[in-house]
């Protein structure tokens, strides 16, 4: 089986590298991460560009010893080549290089940084994850659009802005759903066309008068009967129908 994520990381932050790879591979994906994945006499650079090729999404565990490596770089050059989205994990503050800012100024990433946010966004990398990899085999998004948001937390992420300043979502969909929502049952759609409906207003219609065939029956029938006994009056008729 294929790996589905690249883990790109200075050695320097290997013990960080090492705990994600175990998070995201206990949920059932599995990563590459130099350098287990290679192989005794394999050429370091064909291993790194065959894996960057295969995966379906790229952590980038962000700090100041790779947001200047230039291994680092060129993993990230050739995933945005590729057209693989890129998650980058920020453990330290650190502003972008120019090198890494040309090719990731428009990503939204996780921080994790501070007093115990690595254990809390480790879970929430690996949701973000695995929620790409479902978008990816359901043809529902683009291999180049970096998701960094977890989608069950459903926050609003800014471009470029720390985790913690992140806005929540629940409230503002909540109350955008509660101010559409009508005050008053609409009446029901009637899917008939136009003239199924005036056919159907006039069948009520016609329901709705009286039967005069009846009535006119009858006269006709009185009519013939003073005719017969030769009690016609053109007086007294026109009297009858007043």
């Amino acid at each position: 089986m294929s790996n589905e994520v690249f883990i790109s990381y200075s050695s320097h932050d290997s013990d960080v590298a090492n705990q994600i790879c175990a998070a995201v591979e206990e949920s059932g994906t599995l990563c590459w991460i130099a350098p287990r994945d290679v192989m005794p006499g394999e050429s370091y650079g064909e291993a790194l560009i065959d894996a960057i090729n295969s995966c379906r999404v790229m952590v980038l565990v962000l700090s100041p010893n790779s947001n200047h490596s230039p291994q680092v770089v060129r993993e990230v050059e050739r995933a945005v080549s590729k057209g693989i989205p890129i998650i980058p994990f920020r453990i330290a503050e650190v502003r972008l290089g120019k090198s890494l800012e040309y090719f990731l100024s428009s990503s939204q990433w996780l921080d994790a940084f501070g007093d115990q946010q690595l254990e809390r966004r480790v879970p929430q990398l690996v949701e973000a994850v695995n929620e790409i990899l479902r978008r990816v085999y359901d043809g529902k998004t683009l291999r180049m659009g970096p998701l960094a948001a977890p989608p069950k937390s459903r926050s609003i992420l800014r471009r470029g802005a720390p985790a913690d300043d992140h806005v929540e979502a629940e409230e503002v969909i909540e109350a955008e759903l509660v101010a559409r929502r009508p005050t008053h049952a609409p009446p029901p759609f009637d899917r008939r066309s136009g003239v199924d409906r005036r056919r159907s207003v006039d069948r009520r219609r016609e329901g709705n008068r009286p039967t005069n065939s009846l009535a006119v029956a009858g006269l006709t029938t009185s009519i013939l009967g003073m005719f017969t006994c030769g009690t016609f009056s053109p007086i007294g008729f026109l009297l009858s129908l007043i």
